[in-house]
């Protein structure tokens, strides 16, 4: 025995379907981004200019 759904809405098996019914609903992309690649780079940034300003003072230090 098969059970019909609860909703009104008709149910497809197809994923062509259902995926032409969720972008037909909005034209918007989800939001779904972090902060992960922007904390990284901001990291690298760090890491090269304390790298940078190690070797300079150094250098400067053996003058």
């Amino acid at each position: 025995m098969v059970k019909q759904p609860i909703h009104s809405e008709q149910v497809s098996n197809n994923p062509k379907e259902k995926q032409e019914t969720i972008s037909s609903e909005k034209n918007e992309l989800p939001s779904t981004s972090t902060s992960s690649y922007n904390l990284m780079l901001l990291g690298s940034i760090l890491v090269i200019l304390g790298v940078g300003l190690y070797s300079y003072r150094r250098r400067a230090l053996k003058l």
